[in-house]
């Protein structure tokens, strides 16, 4: 809380003691009031671990989730390339005779000689051998040499020799045609003159058909069923690959641990994404607009941290701040709300005053704003209005378009004149990265939160804004990541309970424009009286209570 300046008013200055969250997540040590040494409770954050690494908790299910589509077209895609190229090609059928080698006895020698089948392997495809079968079989040696295949099983002295054709009766034909026409070469033939005596073999080798050439019964190629196991696996593997390129080239948030790594901060709430029409008021302020919705419970989750790290620290002003165009006003908005529901005085300011949009949100007027008192052409009372959200006080942006870094001394006597009439001041400020009036805000403001989109903010968009807001003296109390999931319709409009949790003093109202589907109205107020500061203790249970009017 900002020291008491001796009138009833409070400064801006903040004692170094009074931030208790470094940006690391580690507890800082504190000064009692007895002068006893303490440290403050605080949030542990994952700064330290690699949301990229392996390791991380749950990284490989979100690899997944992010990339589950591209690996699935991509393996579908190459498995259905291999298919289609599998029964596009001719089926082709394969028969093979087999021929036995044996030493052929010498006459010089009673040493018979041991077959090189390597050799024979080549004799038997030569074109010698296939000139044989090819008068046999009418056909061409180029053609014949084309579907020839010789093999011989290891430790053995046997040649498969094998043809392939489309017409399965002429592979057996020509496979049978080749296998004689081998044994024909390897055949001893008698001299031309019929004399007794015998000529030798060539190379000392005899051979003999052993098993002659079968009609085969299925083709031999393709096997459809092995190119399209192949292609499935090739097609993972490459989907995979592909997945594993487009998440390192990929600089997008991958969940609330890669937000904490990338800020340096804890994420204090995760609001799932929601369809948002932004002609509809009531579907942005879901904590009065869908007060049992999940985003309305996630806002109210929000609203029970800030106000734990507000009172950590003995703070009021809290600065809503965001790396570029991600949502921090529809943020603003409904966590000044939640404050106010609870029973709290909130005043929600639109510091944006080039692009801001919550007048919007509340159907307010816009012609007098904050512009309008820093500019002095209004005073405070004027420019403020009151909305259907009990507690809930509005200032816009204004007309003008003033320059916030340059009203060093409008500023901090705006917002003394606010802490007067409310327990939180909860301002929206512009994009820090394309603004240097989000840096002089958080020169003013005692706390902020920074607000970051997982579909469109970037681990470098979050980082440079984390080190811009770090110059300031604000604590970074912690990030909010907005839509995410899969977007879901909100239910009906529902009626809010605008009276919950406030104090006898305000009493309960029912809010009839939010529990129509729209939007909060707002009323200007024509002279708004300062309200006694009251400051909030943390009950066991997250929620707060109002302590006694100072």
């Amino acid at each position: 809380m900002a020291a008491d300046n001796g009138d009833g008013g409070s400064g801006l200055s903040k004692p170094a003691a009074s931030r208790p969250y470094s940006r690391a997540g580690r507890n800082v040590p504190r000064a009692d009031a007895d002068g006893s040494r303490g440290e403050y409770p605080t949030m542990e954050t994952a700064a330290t671990r690699s949301p990229r690494s392996p390791g991380t908790p749950g990284h490989w299910y979100r690899f997944l989730v992010a990339h589950l589509a591209a690996i699935v077209l991509i393996t579908l895609g190459v498995t259905a390339g291999a298919a289609l190229l599998a029964w596009s090609q001719t089926r082709e059928y394969l028969s093979t005779a087999d021929v036995v080698i044996y030493p052929a006895p010498s006459l010089a020698s009673s040493t018979a000689q041991t077959p090189d089948m390597g050799t024979e392997q080549a004799i038997a495809s030569s074109y010698a051998v296939v000139a044989i079968a090819s008068r046999s079989v009418h056909l061409p040696v180029s053609t014949l040499q084309k579907g020839l295949s010789v093999s011989a099983p290891a430790s053995t002295y046997v040649l498969a020799i094998s043809y392939k054709d489309p017409n399965r009766y002429l592979a057996r034909r020509v496979a049978q045609s080749l296998a004689q026409a081998y044994v024909t070469f390897r055949t001893p033939h008698r001299g031309a003159a019929g004399s007794a005596s015998t000529s030798q073999p060539i190379g000392g080798v005899q051979a003999a058909l052993i098993t002659p050439a079968s009609l085969p019964n299925a083709p031999s190629s393709p096997d459809r069923l092995l190119d399209v196991g192949v292609g499935l696996i090739v097609g993972l593997v490459l989907g995979t690959g592909v997945a594993f390129l487009r998440d390192w080239m990929d600089d997008r948030l991958r969940g609330p641990a890669d937000l904490e790594g990338q800020a340096g901060a804890p994420v204090l709430a995760v609001i799932p994404a929601f369809r948002r029409d932004h002609g509809d008021a009531a579907g942005q302020l879901v904590v009065v607009g869908y007060p049992d919705s999940k985003p309305a419970d996630a806002y109210r989750n929000l609203r029970t941290r800030v106000l734990l790290a507000a009172a950590g620290c003995d703070a009021r002003t809290l600065l809503v701040a965001s790396p570029a165009r991600e949502e921090r006003a529809t943020v603003a908005a409904n966590l000044a709300a939640a404050l106010a529901l609870s029973g709290r005085r909130a005043i929600l300011v639109c510091a944006d005053l080039r692009s801001g949009t919550l007048h919007e949100l509340f159907s307010a007027r816009n012609d007098v704003g904050l512009s309008s008192n820093l500019l002095g052409t209004a005073e405070l009372s004027d420019a403020i209005q009151q909305t259907d959200v009990p507690g809930l006080t509005l200032l816009t942006a204004g007309p003008a378009a003033a320059d916030l870094a340059g009203q060093a001394q409008a500023l901090p006597k705006l917002l003394q004149q606010m802490q007067h009439l409310a327990d939180y001041i909860v301002i929206e400020a512009p994009a820090v990265l394309s603004s240097a009036d989000a840096s002089a805000l958080a020169e003013l403001a005692e706390m902020v939160l920074l607000v970051a989109d997982a579909r469109q903010s970037t681990r470098a968009q979050v980082r440079a804004a984390a080190h811009e807001l770090e110059q300031a003296p604000a604590v970074l109390i912690g990030c909010v990541l907005d839509n995410l999931g899969r977007r879901q319709r909100l239910p009906r409009a529902q009626a809010s309970h605008p009276g919950a949790g406030a104090t006898a003093a305000t009493g309960p109202r029912r809010n009839t424009s939010a529990a129509n589907g729209k939007a909060p109205q707002v009323r200007r107020s024509s002279n708004p009286q300062p309200a006694q500061a009251r400051r909030a203790t943390v009950s066991a249970d997250g929620e707060s209570d109002p302590r006694e009017d100072r």
